[in-house]
């Protein structure tokens, strides 16, 4: 090897080291947000998936009222029942206790999200 060539290897060497920490610098930003979205995520999917249980276990104590009542989770994080009631009066009974479960608010959210009473 020449000492002519020596320069040139250093240079390129310095350019390869300083990409590379651009790329490192870049990187971890990108991996942490891309970190955060997903611990969000999950976090919204297991919020959804204990208002799903205990939703299915209320039904459960009631199956007359509310055995075709079915519940699913969104992407806002929250799980919501949907289909039809038989009356206005299990309607008012179901909207009642969301509300006393998941908070005012969420529970009329909930209610109007899906559940109808049926048409007779």
């Amino acid at each position: 090897m020449s000492d002519e060539s020596s320069p040139e290897l250093v240079e390129r060497f310095g350019r390869s080291k300083t990409a590379i920490c651009v790329l490192c610098l870049c990187a971890v930003p990108v991996a942490f947000v891309i970190g955060v979205i997903f611990g969000e995520f999950q976090s919204y999917m297991r919020r959804a998936s204990k208002q799903e249980k205990r939703m299915v276990e209320f039904f459960a104590e009631y199956p007359g009222r509310f055995g075709t009542l079915e519940v699913a989770p969104a992407s806002s994080g929250f799980a919501y029942p949907f289909g039809e009631v038989q009356s206005q009066e299990d309607y008012d009974f179901l909207d009642e206790n969301l509300q006393r479960m998941f908070g005012d608010e969420l529970g009329k959210r909930m209610m109007s999200a899906g559940v109808s009473v049926a048409e007779r």
